[in-house]
C-alpha cells in the first residue's frame, strides 16, 4: 500500500506568490525539492529558505521539516550588494529588512551572503561572509566573533542547522587569549577551515577593555539541599509548573519543577535556589522523564548541562537549544526553566520555556 506524498507549501513573499509541490522523496532535503520542481533562481543565485520562526532550513530532511517554507533570507541572515567600503575591512549596506550593516571582509560590486550579529559598530550590525553551499568558509575569510569567557573554542554560524554551532578553534597563545576574554573582534579562517587566527589590525584591543574575570565564589560545605514538600497545586499544565510547600514546622512555600509521575511519594526534591526579590524558592523534583521541566542556571560557556537520572544512577549530558525566540548567550549565569525532549540530533535536548520571575510576580512574593 503506497502511503500519502507529503504536500510542500513554498510561499515567495517578495513576488505575492505561493505554491504546492508534492515531495516523492522525504530523504531529500528542502533544497532538493526547489530543485526537483523547477522553483530554484533563473539568475543562479542561491535561494535561502526560511521556517515561520525565521530560520535557514534548507538543509533540513523533507519527511522532518516544515510543511510551510517561505523562499526569503533568514532573520540573522542578510543577501545584499556590496558597492562601497568603510575603511578597507567593512562594507556597509541594508538587508531586506531595512537594517544596517556593515559586512565584514566585502567586495565593492559582489552580491554576497553574511551572518549579522549581535555585536554594533556605530549604528550597524556587523555580520561575516559565509556560503550558503559547501565548504561554508574559506581559508583568509574573515569572520567577527566573540572571544569566549573559557575554553580555547567559538561557534560561527552554521547552514546546515540554522544556528551558530559550526565550531572552531581560537588559534592563540592562553595568556593572550585570556587577555581578550568577551571581546567582539575579527578572525581569519585558517588551513582546515575549522580554525581561526586573531587579527588585531583590524580590530585593536580598545584602551579601555577590561577582559572578563570568572566571579570567584566560596566553595559551599554543604551538598545539595533535599527537602520534602507536600500537596502539589499546578500552576501550569504544559509544560508542568507547580506551586507547593515544604513540610515540617518550618514550612516555606516554593515553585517546583519536574515530572510529578516519576518522582517518588511523598515528594521530595532538591532546593536548587533560594528566594530573592526576583525569584521564588525553587525545587527540582526528584526523577526523570521526558517532557519534564527542571530549573537550570545557563552555563557561562557551551551547551551542555548535566541532570541526575536516578535510573541510571549519574548523570546525564542535556544540550541546551539555541533559538531566535531564547537566544541562550543572552541569558548566561541566569536562571530559566527548560524543558526535556527528545531530539533527532542531541538525544536529550533542554528547550527554555520560562523565566522563574515569571511565576514571582503572578503570585506576589513568594518567601515567607
Amino acid at each position: 500500500m503506497t502511503g500519502e506524498v507529503k504536500q510542500l507549501t513554498i510561499l515567495f513573499p517578495d513576488a505575492d506568490f505561493s505554491t504546492v509541490v508534492p515531495v516523492h522523496d522525504e530523504s531529500s532535503t528542502l533544497n532538493d525539492v526547489l530543485r526537483t520542481n523547477g522553483l530554484q533562481s533563473r539568475d543562479g543565485s542561491y535561494r535561502l529558505l526560511s521556517d515561520s520562526d525565521g530560520m535557514m532550513v534548507n538543509y533540513q530532511k523533507a519527511h522532518s521539516g516544515p510543511d510551510v517554507i517561505r523562499v526569503e533570507p533568514p532573520k540573522n541572515v542578510a543577501q545584499i550588494w556590496i558597492d562601497r567600503l568603510q575603511g578597507p575591512y567593512f562594507a556597509p549596506s541594508q538587508d531586506h529588512l531595512g537594517r544596517d550593516i556593515t559586512v565584514l571582509g566585502g567586495v565593492v560590486d559582489t552580491f554576497t551572503t553574511a551572518y549579522t550579529t549581535s555585536w554594533k559598530r556605530g549604528d550597524h550590525l556587523v555580520g561575516y561572509q559565509f556560503s550558503p553551499s559547501a565548504p561554508y568558509y574559506s581559508i583568509q575569510g574573515l569572520v567577527f566573533l566573540q572571544v569566549p569567557l573559557k575554553g580555547a573554542t567559538s561557534n560561527l554560524y552554521n547552514p546546515e542547522t540554522g544556528l551558530c554551532d559550526y565550531k572552531v578553534k581560537l588559534e592563540v597563545e592562553k595568556e593572550q587569549l585570556d587577555a581578550i576574554r568577551g571581546l567582539w573582534s575579527a578572525w581569519e579562517i585558517t588551513g582546515g577551515l575549522h580554525a581561526v587566527k586573531f587579527r588585531g589590525d583590524i580590530t585593536p584591543i580598545p584602551r579601555d577593555f577590561a577582559p572578563y574575570q570568572p566571579k570567584t565564589r566560596p566553595r559551599s560545605r554543604a551538598r545539595s539541599r533535599i527537602v520534602e514538600i507536600g500537596e502539589l497545586s499546578t500552576v501550569q499544565l504544559d509544560p508542568p509548573i507547580h506551586r507547593s510547600r515544604t513540610t515540617g514546622p518550618n514550612s516555606w512555600p516554593v515553585l517546583v519543577c519536574g515530572s510529578a509521575q516519576s518522582s517518588p511519594s511523598p515528594k521530595r526534591g532538591v532546593l536548587v535556589a533560594k528566594s530573592n526579590q526576583s525569584r521564588p524558592n525553587m525545587v527540582n523534583l526528584e526523577g526523570f522523564s521526558y517532557g519534564m521541566t527542571q530549573f537550570i542556571k545557563i552555563p557561562e560557556q557551551g551547551r551542555t548541562v548535566a541532570l541526575y537520572n536516578p535510573m541510571m544512577k549519574d548523570n546525564v549530558e542535556c544540550t541546551l537549544i539555541n533559538s531566535e525566540e531564547h537566544p541562550i548567550d543572552d541569558y548566561r549565569r541566569r536562571w530559566v526553566i527548560v524543558q526535556l525532549k527528545r531530539h533527532t540530533r542531541y538525544k536529550r535536548a533542554l528547550r527554555i520555556v520560562g523565566f522563574p520571575r515569571d511565576f514571582h510576580k503572578k503570585g506576589g512574593r513568594i518567601n515567607e
